[in-house]
């Protein structure tokens, strides 16, 4: 199973090969600066430059002057609005990358989507789901995809948005199938999905939520409730279409030092396998 320990090795592969990541502050957060400082002294990247607005942030990573970039404590529509400005895409696909204990290690959990106008029809959860398998597969990891529904696989009866939610989340398991992708359909009992991790290798690494709401939702229960690690969320479209790294985070974070690692593994991956 892919562990955050993987991320960091992938990250610290290779060190001083120059990777630089940019990451996005405002203000005079002195969060930003240690996790920067964190991360050069763990290995994770050769120098963290810090840019005060989305604009110069994005900027520098369309014009190659970082290898990678990570949002940091900027806000969430500027960066995306420039996003899609910049690189000419038609919306985003964002999946989490959370890490839990388990027997002894953090393992790593996919979550999409998160972002709130995300993954409501099914061509985009199936995109979602897709590259989320081919992110997973760039760290060596075999995609296992738990699809999730607003209701039991019993309640269809029980509503028309429930309904329509268990018919979209049945569809888009019968397609990924057809893609000769490992996906199973759990409706909305997420625990037997997750909870089921460990217990014997094919185990669920990668939810696809209902739509982004929900996903945002369960996003922010493990986060801020539950105590699991996000280490944020690649734009997946950005990085397959473009060939450019941007992981998503959210401003309330202790430490970005794992997210600066993973945009560095990623950009080194990428490199190697000769996508960029």
């Amino acid at each position: 199973m892919l562990s955050q320990d993987t991320v960091y090795d992938f990250a610290r592969k290779g060190q001083k090969s120059g990777i630089v990541v940019g990451i996005g502050c405002p203000g005079n957060d002195t969060i930003i600066k240690k996790s920067a400082g964190k991360a050069i002294a763990s290995g994770f990247a050769d120098d963290v430059i810090i840019y005060k607005n989305a604009r110069c942030l994005i900027s520098a990573l369309k014009r190659n002057r970082v290898d990678c970039v990570v949002r940091g404590t900027l806000g969430a529509a500027s960066a995306a609005s420039g996003l899609l400005e910049a690189f000419g895409l038609e919306h985003l696909s964002r999946a989490a990358v959370m890490a839990y204990p388990n027997k002894g290690r953090k393992e790593l959990l996919m979550i999409a989507p998160v972002g709130i106008t995300e993954g409501n029809t099914i061509n985009q959860k199936v995109e979602l789901a897709v590259l989320s398998a081919k992110y997973l597969g760039l760290f060596g990891s075999m995609p296992e995809i738990g699809i999730m529904a607003m209701g039991r696989q019993e309640d269809g009866r029980r509503g028309p948005a429930i309904s329509k939610s268990l018919s979209h989340g049945r569809r888009v398991t019968d397609l990924l199938i057809k893609k000769g992708l490992n996906a199973k359909f759990y409706g909305i009992e997420i625990e037997k999905a997750i909870c089921s991790r460990g217990s014997s290798p094919g185990t669920v690494n990668c939810i696809i939520a209902p739509d982004g709401v929900s996903g945002n939702i369960v996003f922010r229960a493990l986060h801020y409730l539950g105590g699991w690690d996000s280490m944020g969320a690649p734009v997946l479209n950005l990085v397959y279409q473009k060939g450019a790294v941007f992981i998503d985070t959210s401003r309330g974070k202790a430490d970005y030092s794992g997210s600066i690692a993973l945009a560095a593994a990623t950009r080194k991956l990428l490199s190697a396998s000769g996508k960029m």
